[in-house]
């Protein structure tokens, strides 16, 4: 397994067993709280389909320095989900030692595998070819 390959695994585990734990602890203040981290989970996950090439590649570093910062920050998803779990890290992280790993498929060479995560960018309030122009530079 190439170190792509390992990320993309990687960030499909984490972001799977991490909504699975949070939803389970407070579904309403996630869903009032993240809606753009959801948004970009989806994107993210959306850009690991198609193969990879020099563009998709800059594009999903991009996308994940951005995202990254905003949830390790102060007040960020990491400290929401640290005041929710008060007193229940050892269960939790129990739960997620036990969560099956997500299946990894091939990457998808279809046309429509790079269009759909172009929409699941816009959705996301990112543009795909700018980030490209913006990475060339």
């Amino acid at each position: 397994m190439n170190s792509l390959d390992y990320n993309v695994v990687s960030e499909k585990d984490r972001i799977t067993r991490s909504y699975v734990c949070c939803l389970k602890l407070n579904p309403k203040v996630i869903k009032e709280v993240i809606p753009q981290y959801r948004l970009e989970h989806g994107a993210i996950t959306a850009l690991m389909v198609p193969p990879p090439t020099v563009s998709l590649i800059n594009v999903i570093r991009y996308i994940l320095e951005k995202h990254n910062l905003a949830e390790e920050e102060p007040g960020g998803l990491y400290d929401i989900c640290e005041a929710l779990t008060q007193g229940q890290n050892q269960e939790l992280l129990e739960e997620l030692m036990a969560t099956k790993e997500v299946p990894v498929h091939p990457p998808n060479p279809a046309p429509i595998a790079i269009q759909v995560a172009k929409r699941a960018l816009t959705r996301a309030d990112y543009d795909f070819d700018n980030i490209v122009r913006l990475t060339q530079e």
